[in-house]
């Protein structure tokens, strides 16, 4: 027997519990709860009981996601310096009237929609610190409506993201799959990951190598008396070939293609 559940995120923890307590096998909607501390506590129980326990975090089986952990691994664009993100969409008044909840404390973007994005880069490599400021100028509810967070990577990678609920853009992976109904498709990346040998947009995987000639071992730049070394780009266009080899990054196109078959 199991359960799924998609209450708010403060009694995640006492349902939980009481599966467990019962032996039921549970799906908690993201995120696992609103606080550390009860966290703790219903992974104490689960681990008690024996019982099975899935967070819904479904980025990870999506088609771009698979690719781009492999990508990374490989090292396609060599090692991973850094990455840059953003998730911004206004969310309107009737999504906080239908649910007075949300306007609350442990209940705006950064636990309902930024635990996404963390899971999914926690998925292509572990995060080890995270420092962050939250605004809440634009709503004035009890919890944040924007956040910028700048991430520290175990591979040495530094990531910066900002989320907001209150700010029009086309930017969310959600818009640039096109996986959820409540936002339009945009077919924009919103995600930049960077590497000491070219770069990569999420989730349409475009990108490109570009490695200094000088490091290929060719000479000088050429210029008469001039000793640095040559360093024209050699670009490789998509990855994942979503264009020709011979046009640029912005030339790939979108794609819908979001969930695993």
């Amino acid at each position: 027997m199991a359960a799924i559940f998609a209450s708010p995120n403060q009694v995640h923890t006492e349902i939980g519990i009481e599966c467990a307590r019962r032996g039921i096998h549970i799906l908690v909607e993201k995120p696992v709860t609103d606080t550390l501390e009860a966290a703790t506590r219903l992974i104490e129980a689960v681990h008690r009981s024996g019982i099975l326990a899935l967070v819904g975090h479904h980025r990870r089986h999506h088609d771009q996601v698979q690719k781009l952990r492999g990508l990374l691994g490989n090292r396609d664009i060599g090692a991973l310096v850094g990455t840059s993100a953003i998730w911004a969409a206004y969310k309107p008044n009737a999504y906080f009237e239908i649910a007075p909840w949300r306007t609350q404390q442990g209940r705006g973007p950064v636990l309902i929609t930024f635990i996404h994005e963390i899971d999914f880069l926690r998925f292509t490599g572990e995060i080890v610190a995270v420092s962050a400021v939250t605004s809440s100028d634009q709503r004035h509810f009890a919890v944040e409506d924007t956040a910028g967070a700048v991430l520290e990577f175990q591979n040495g990678a530094i990531g910066t993201f900002i989320i907001s609920d209150s700010a029009v853009t086309p930017w969310t992976v959600e818009q640039g799959v096109g996986e959820a109904v409540e936002f339009p498709f945009s077919g924009e990346s919103s995600y930049r990951f960077l590497g000491s040998h070219g770069a990569l947009e999420f989730p349409n995987l475009c990108g490109g190598t570009s490695r200094p000639k000088s490091a290929r071992g060719t000479g000088r730049c050429g210029r008469s008396g001039c000793s640095r070394l040559r360093s024209t780009p050699m670009w490789r266009s998509s990855i994942i070939s979503a264009t020709s080899s011979a046009a640029r990054p912005k030339a790939c196109k979108p794609s819908r293609t979001a969930h695993a078959r």
